[in-house]
């Protein structure tokens, strides 16, 4: 070796220092066991459940997922990419643009600007259930009006029954405002019968006459919109429900599991720089330019890991707002007050929606931290020359 001899005692210094990682190597820390990770973590896992929450809440208020601005009956959209709404207004300007829909909530585009919007029928029937209350300019002293809402001025926002409806087109101050209706049908609009049946080949309540005339059997399928149709149907999306708040409950888990592997990066860094700096330190002021590079490969490390995991956890979050919307609205639409014909109507698509978020939660657990490991070369010359080196290995995905 030319120039400086290397100083025995510097020399025994660099083969402990070597020994001792190849007996211990470099891992990331974690406890064994998601359980055990999750109850040494309380503080984060308090956090997580308060941003979930207040996603949550966030969900509840029958937002537009584009411009936040409050929906109403007769102006959504369905976004089938992500099952989010949106609101009609915000789907006529992106059209009007040539531009795709991009839900602010999960970031995912749509690409069903070419059709025609399709109302999300979930919260349709949600807010059209909520909207059924007593006339906003009733007084009680009107005998033709039973004091039902049965239309929405969208201008005004009153909730005005049939007598006043009529009296809110004729106002010159009025007569140009949108009204829309709010009142769930209840009788067949072409034979003006009771909804009493549902043809499961059409997915639309019928009357009984339309079971004769418009579909007749064998070709369709009919239910009688019975109690034990209603109880049948009830239980199905309940059984659904039971499924969702369990994969909600398992994306929580998830969402606390990549926080805290993300907690744990920090960590990991400090670890791995303290190792590197007193390999480095032992070789003094030649590997002064090899720990710059070195520390520099671990910081590159941590913001890949974070960002990944930024990523995943966001996702995961978003997916657990999804779930726990879906199930306040199924679970509101299970109770008495829902009358049949909506329950015959919604029901499929509940357990449909329900059921597609239930197998979209993967079946693996949220990653660990990769493991990262700083070792030196067992050559005194190589080391010098070339000190140490960054080696990033993948965590393995655990069932």
């Amino acid at each position: 070796m030319t120039g400086n001899e290397v100083r025995p005692e510097l020399l025994g210094q660099i083969n402990l220092l070597l020994d001792e990682n190849r007996r211990r190597g470099h891992r990331d820390g974690a406890l064994d066991g998601a359980a055990g990770r999750r109850a040494s973590n309380a503080d984060l896992a308090d956090e997580v459940d308060a941003d979930l929450q207040q996603r949550l809440d966030r969900r509840k208020n029958d937002m537009c997922a584009m411009c936040a601005s409050s929906l109403t009956v007769g102006g959504t959209v369905f976004l089938p990419a992500c099952l989010h709404s949106a609101c009609r207004q915000c789907f006529v300007v992106c059209r009007a643009n040539g531009e795709p829909l991009r839900c602010v909530l999960c970031n995912q585009l749509d690409g069903s600007m070419g059709n025609a919007p399709q109302p999300h029928r979930l919260i349709e029937a949600v807010l059209s259930r909520r909207d059924q209350r007593r006339c906003d300019e009733c007084s009680g002293d009107v005998a033709d009006s039973d004091a039902t809402a049965s239309h929405r001025c969208t201008e005004c926002s009153h909730m005005l029954c049939d007598f006043h409806t009529a009296g809110h087109r004729r106002l010159q101050a009025t007569r140009e405002h949108a009204v829309t209706t709010v009142s769930v049908p209840s009788e067949c609009a072409q034979h003006q019968r009771p909804l009493e049946a549902y043809c499961g080949t059409c997915k639309v309540s019928i009357c009984l006459a339309c079971t004769i005339v418009d579909h007749p059997a064998p070709v369709h399928q009919h239910h009688l919109l019975d109690a034990d149709f209603c109880r049948q149907a009830r239980a199905r999306v309940r059984g659904a429900i039971v499924d969702a708040e369990k994969a909600a409950q398992a994306r929580a888990a998830r969402a606390l599991d990549v926080a805290i592997t993300a907690t744990e990066i920090s960590a990991r860094g400090a670890a791995l720089q303290r190792e590197i700096n007193a390999n480095i330190d032992a070789l003094h002021a030649l590997l002064d330019a090899r720990r710059a590079e070195l520390l520099q490969a671990v910081d590159a490390a941590d913001s890949a890991d974070r960002e990944r995991l930024l990523v995943m956890g966001q996702a995961e979050r978003a997916a657990h707002t999804v779930l726990m919307s879906t199930v306040e609205l199924a679970t509101e639409l299970t109770d008495d007050r829902t009358s049949a014909a909506t329950l015959a109507q919604l029901e499929p698509a509940m357990c449909s929606r329900l059921q597609t978020l239930v197998a979209a939660v993967p079946g693996r657990s949220a990653p660990r931290l990769s493991q990262v490991t700083f070792s030196l070369d067992e050559d005194v010359e190589r080391i010098i020359r070339c000190a140490g080196k960054i080696s990033i290995q993948p965590a393995s995905p655990t069932a």
